[in-house]
């Protein structure tokens, strides 16, 4: 889908879309100029498919699967490292790997 975008300036657009070339961010109560670009796009179906363009090319870039997969490997590589760097064992309930877990049972006033 090659869409040129008219959003609120708000917080997934911003990562999403640049103001001007793929579409146009609006202010969220900005509801004149939002029906305005919105005309503007459509009375424009040249500047409509530039920007439609743009915004497939930005999407790709930033969020196809295989830039997801390698930025998510990247996340846990980074962390996997400072583990071995730190020698830091997450802990699990309280008890390191490695301890011997005890497990207690809670009393409580229920009958059993």
């Amino acid at each position: 889908m090659e869409k040129a975008l008219v959003t609120s300036e708000l917080g997934w657009a911003k990562e999403v879309m640049i103001d001007g070339v793929t579409g146009f961010a609006v202010a969220p109560k900005a509801h004149q100029k939002y029906a305005g670009k919105v005309l503007h796009l459509l009375n424009d179906p040249v500047l409509a498919l530039k920007m439609g363009k743009a915004a497939r090319e930005q999407v790709v870039a930033k969020f196809s699967a295989e830039v997801v997969v390698e930025r998510n490997i990247g996340f846990y590589e980074k962390i996997r490292i400072a583990r071995i760097k730190t020698n830091y064992a997450p802990q699990r309930f309280g008890v390191g790997f490695g301890k011997k877990m005890r497990i207690t049972r809670i009393k409580t006033n229920y009958a059993d």
